[in-house]
C-alpha cells in the first residue's frame, strides 16, 4: 500500500482523501497549523489506524515548517506492540553532495513508469492534469534503518512476504510452530513462483497459493499465542483477501450485473442482466442466481443451473422479476439486490449487486470469420516465413461511444502477427471499426485444429473478446478454372474462396441475365443465393447452355422453397436427418471422392456426432454419390451435354467453419472436377 501525502499551511485542520478501486495506492492532502501538535497527531490518526508504514519516505521540507513538523512527529513514535509491523526504514531527501545517499534518476524512473503516471495520477490528483518529465532529475536520498543504519538502497532487507517472519515472532520454537511454518512457506513459496509465471501456470500458482493461506488459516485458528495478538487476524484476514483479489483478476473475471425497472400493463417489472466475462486463461462456473429482497429474509433463486464460461468467452442472461410499485419506491439504498455465486480459478465467490458493481463497456470484438485455414507449403530445412495472410477483427460499440481501445492478439507456435493498429481510436457515430491484421506462417506451426485469441482492453481492462480457429489445410484450385459465385447468405462462402488459390470474383444479378456466362467454367450458387438474384427463374435456356457447353453447375444445400424449373435438372430439396450410421456411400469411386484429394468418408460422417437435419434433395437424372437414410441426394452429379450439375446437400459452409479437413478437401475436388 502505498499514502502520497502532502501537508500544506493553513488555519485549521482539513483532510481530503483520492483512491483508485482496486489498487492499493492513496493521495492525501492535509492543511495544518504550523507549530500545532494536535494537527500532526491527527495527520498521523488518519494516515495509520490500524499500523505503521514500513518505509516513511520525506520529499523536500515545506518553507511553513509543518513538513518538519511531520517527519519530527512521525519518525519519533515508538514501536506498537500491539502491531505485526512498524517504521523499519526512513528515507530522507539528501543534499546533493552526500556521497553514502542512493541517487535516483528521474528520467528513468519517468520512462519506466509512463504508463502508471499517465493512467492512474490524473485520477488520484484530478484534472487539469498533464504528464511531463521532471525537471529535477537526480535526486538523493538517505536511507536510515531502525536497526543496522545506513542502507545501501531503498528496500533491501524488506521481504513482502513476510508471514514465516510473524510467526517466528510470535510463536515458540516447537512442533505447532514447525508445522504453521511449513503451510506459509509453501504460500510464500509459490507466490514467488507465480512471479516468474504467466498465462494459466501463474493463474495456477496464484489459486494453490490461496489454498494453502486458507488451509494456514484452519489450522492455526486454535493457537493461542495467534489469537492473543489483536493485530494478527486483521492482518491475515487481509493477506487473504488480497491473495484471492489478485487470484481473480488473473482469471480475468468481470461482472456486471444491471437492474432495468419497467412498466407494464400488469405493473412494474424488474429486469436483471447479469454478465460475466471471463478475458483470462481459467475458466468461470456460475452455480446460481439469486435476489435478495430487503422486504424478506428469504432469497429468490432466479437460476440453479450450473454454467461454464469457457477462457475469453461471456455469458449474459436476463430475468424478469414482478414487482410491487411500492417496494420500488423504498428510500433504502439496497432495495433490489442480486447476488451471483461461482467458481473462478477454482476459487468459490459470491458477487452482490445492488447497482452495477463494474458496468462493462458495451463493445464487442469478433474475428470476422471466426475461422482460418491456410495453404500446406514445402518443408523447409531452416525455419524462415514461408506464408503471408491476414485476419479481419471487427469492434462494434454503441454510436454514441468514443474512446480509444488496445487490440491483443494471441497466437499458437508459429503464427506471428505484422504490423497492424494497436491503439485503436473509435468515433461517436461509427457502429463498427475493422482492423485487418496480417500474419506469417512458418514451419513451426504444427498441424491440428489450433485457437488464437482477439481482445479488446480500455484502460488495461479487458472488457471483450472473441476465439478463433486456426489450421493447415490444402484447398488447390487449378490456375485454368474460373468461378462466377453466387453467395451464400451467410457470406461465408466469400471468405473461404478467399482463404483458396482460386480464381472468382462475385457476380451480379445483371451479369447473371446478359453477362458472358462462358467466361465462367464453374457457377456457384450459395445456400439461399436466390433471395438476391431475382433472375436465376428466368434463365434456365442459359443455364442448359452455358452446361452443354462444358460449364459446371455448382448448387449448395437449398431451402424446400427451391422452384422446381430453375434449372435444366429436376431438383426438389428435402430435410433430412442425418447421422454417422445414416450417411450412405452411394459409389465411393467416384472422381469427387478420389481427384485430387482423397476423401475419408468417416471424416465427413464424424461432424454428424449428433443427428443434424441437411437439406437433401431429390435430384433426376443425377449419379448418387453421397445419400441420406432414404436415398435423398447429398452429394450428386448429372452430366448434360460437356457439362454437369453438382449437387451438394452437405453444409459444407459450416463444416468448413468448424475447419473439417475433409470438407475443405471436398469443395476443392467439386472445383476442380
Amino acid at each position: 500500500r502505498v499514502d502520497l501525502v502532502t501537508l500544506t499551511n493553513g488555519l485549521g485542520f482539513q483532510a481530503e482523501r483520492r483512491s483508485i478501486e482496486g489498487r492499493q495506492l492513496a493521495a492525501w492532502r492535509f492543511t495544518v497549523a504550523a507549530g500545532d501538535s494536535n494537527s500532526i497527531d491527527s495527520v498521523i490518526a488518519r494516515l495509520w489506524p490500524d499500523r505503521r508504514p514500513d518505509i516513511l519516505m520525506i520529499g523536500p521540507i515545506d518553507t511553513a515548517g509543518v513538513t518538519a513538523q511531520f517527519a519530527r512527529s512521525a519518525t519519533s513514535l515508538e514501536y506498537m506492540t500491539s502491531s505485526l509491523f512498524n517504521i523499519v526504514r526512513v528515507v530522507r531527501q539528501a543534499d546533493a553532495k552526500d556521497q553514502h545517499a542512493v541517487t535516483l534518476n528521474a528520467q528513468e524512473s519517468y520512462a519506466n513508469y509512463r504508463g502508471r503516471i499517465d493512467v492512474e495520477t490524473p485520477r488520484l490528483m484530478g484534472d487539469p492534469y498533464q504528464s511531463h518529465p521532471p525537471e529535477q532529475v537526480l535526486s538523493r536520498y538517505t536511507v536510515e534503518s531502525r536497526k543496522t543504519g545506513l542502507r545501501p538502497d531503498l528496500i533491501s532487507g524488506l521481504q513482502p512476504l513476510r508471514l514465516v517472519r510473524v510467526l517466528d515472532s510470535l510463536l515458540k520454537d516447537g512442533a505447532v510452530r514447525q508445522a504453521l511454518e511449513r503451510k506459509a512457506g509453501n504460500y510464500v513459496s509459490l507466490l514467488q513462483v507465480a512471479q516468474v509465471q504467466s498465462d494459466r501456470p501463474r493463474l495456477q500458482s496464484v489459486v494453490t497459493a490461496w489454498q494453502e493461506l486458507t488451509a494456514f488459516r484452519e489450522a492455526a485458528r486454535v493457537e493461542p499465542s495467534l489469537a492473543a495478538v489483536t493485530d494478527y487476524g486483521k492482518y491475515l484476514e487481509a493477506l487473504i483477501g488480497r491473495v484471492q483479489q489478485l487470484a481473480v483478476a488473473e482469471t480475468g473475471v468481470t461482472w456486471d450485473g444491471e437492474i432495468v425497472v419497467r412498466d407494464s400493463p400488469y405493473g412494474p417489472k424488474v429486469k436483471f442482466i447479469s454478465t460475466i466475462i471471463a478475458a483470462g486463461p481459467g475458466e468461470v462456473k456460475i452455480a446460481a442466481v439469486t435476489f435478495l429482497p430487503y422486504w424478506d429474509s428469504t432469497a429468490i433463486v432466479l437460476d440453479s443451473v450450473r454454467q461454464t464460461i469457457l477462457p475469453h468467452q461471456s455469458f449474459v442472461r436476463e430475468y424478469l422479476i414482478d414487482i410491487n410499485r411500492q417496494w420500488l419506491e423504498s428510500p433504502k439504498a439496497e432495495s433490489l439486490k442480486f447476488a451471483v455465486e461461482m467458481e473462478a480459478g477454482g476459487i468459490p465467490l459470491v458477487m452482490t449487486s445492488s447497482v452495477p458493481v463494474r458496468r462493462t463497456l458495451k463493445l464487442a470484438v469478433r474475428f470476422e470469420p471466426g475461422f482460418y485455414f491456410v495453404q500446406p507449403f514445402a518443408a523447409l530445412i531452416v525455419d524462415k516465413v514461408v506464408s503471408s495472410s491476414a485476419l479481419r477483427a471487427v469492434i462494434s460499440k454503441p454510436l454514441d461511444f468514443a474512446g480509444s481501445v488496445k487490440i491483443n492478439l494471441e497466437t499458437p507456435t508459429g503464427i506471428f502477427a505484422g504490423a497492424y493498429r494497436q491503439d485503436v481510436p473509435l468515433e461517436k457515430g461509427q457502429a463498427t471499426e475493422t482492423i485487418r491484421i496480417p500474419f506469417t506462417v512458418s514451419k513451426l506451426f504444427e498441424l491440428g485444429v489450433h485457437d488464437m485469441v482477439v481482445s479488446l482492453s480500455v484502460d488495461n481492462r479487458v472488457v471483450a473478446g472473441d476465439t478463433g480457429i486456426i489450421r493447415i489445410a490444402g484447398c488447390h484450385v487449378e490456375d485454368t478454372v474460373a468461378i462466377g459465385l453466387l453467395p451464400d447468405t451467410t457470406g461465408h462462402l466469400e471468405d473461404i474462396l478467399r482463404m483458396t488459390d482460386a480464381r472468382w470474383q462475385t457476380m451480379s444479378d445483371r451479369t447473371l441475365e446478359v453477362g458472358d456466362l462462358s467466361a465462367y467454367d464453374v457457377l456457384l450458387v450459395g445456400s439461399g443465393a436466390l433471395r438476391n438474384y431475382p433472375s436465376f427463374l428466368k434463365i434456365r435456356g442459359r443455364l442448359e447452355d452455358f452446361v452443354r457447353g462444358g460449364g459446371s453447375l455448382v448448387i449448395l444445400g437449398q431451402p424446400q422453397s427451391w422452384p422446381s424449373a430453375a434449372l435444366p435438372v429436376s431438383l426438389a430439396p428435402v430435410a433430412v436427418s442425418v447421422s454417422p450410421s445414416t450417411l450412405q456411400i452411394a459409389n465411393a469411386a467416384h472422381d469427387l471422392l478420389k481427384r485430387p484429394n482423397p476423401i475419408l468418408t468417416s471424416g465427413l460422417a464424424a461432424y454428424f456426432e449428433r443427428p443434424t437435419r441437411l437439406a437433401g434433395a431429390v435430384v433426376s437424372p443425377a449419379q448418387p454419390i453421397l445419400t441420406g437414410p432414404g436415398s435423398e441426394m447429398l452429394l450428386s452429379v448429372t452430366n448434360i451435354g460437356n457439362g454437369k450439375v453438382v449437387y451438394c446437400g452437405l453444409p459444407l459452409v459450416d463444416m468448413i467453419g468448424k475447419l473439417n479437413i475433409e470438407a475443405i478437401h471436398l469443395l476443392a475436388n467439386i472445383l476442380n472436377y
